[in-house]
């Protein structure tokens, strides 16, 4: 599915961090009610891919890499999930049950891929920025 769990939470610890100077991963988790386990692993995947800053140390925390403005949240979303698609059959090299028994073109696949793009550049549209201001 396009926007899994994993994804949602993490647009919510980006919001959150879009909010703050930084926060440590209890604040993040009391802030958008996401468990602590799921939290951890989710910053440690917007970390490597360079949306999130590691401050460590005592006073140590989490903070946003880059100004709001510039993520998408097509960006928070491909952090987490390797394929961001609509439907199973979106996926790469998903053979078509369908197509495989008839022989003929699945219509249902040709108007998922349409729906696909449009759901792609919506995501790389909106910004952090954006769903912050409502």
């Amino acid at each position: 599915m396009l926007i899994t769990r994993e994804s949602d939470y993490a647009i919510r610890i980006m919001r959150s961090l879009a909010t703050e100077e930084k926060l440590t991963v209890n604040e993040i988790c009391e802030n958008e009610q996401i468990p602590f386990s799921f939290a951890y692993k989710i910053l440690k995947k917007l970390q490597k891919e360079g949306l999130v800053l590691v401050l460590r140390g005592a006073n140590g925390g989490y903070k946003i890499k880059k100004s709001p403005s510039e993520i998408t949240l097509l960006d928070v979303v491909k952090a987490i999930d390797e394929e961001v698609i609509l439907n199973k059959c979106q996926s790469k090299n998903y053979v078509c049950e369908y197509e495989t028994h008839s022989g003929k073109d699945c219509t249902v696949h040709k108007e998922l891929c349409r729906l696909q793009k449009i759901m792609a550049a919506e995501l790389s549209r909106y910004t952090l920025k954006e769903v912050i201001e409502g």
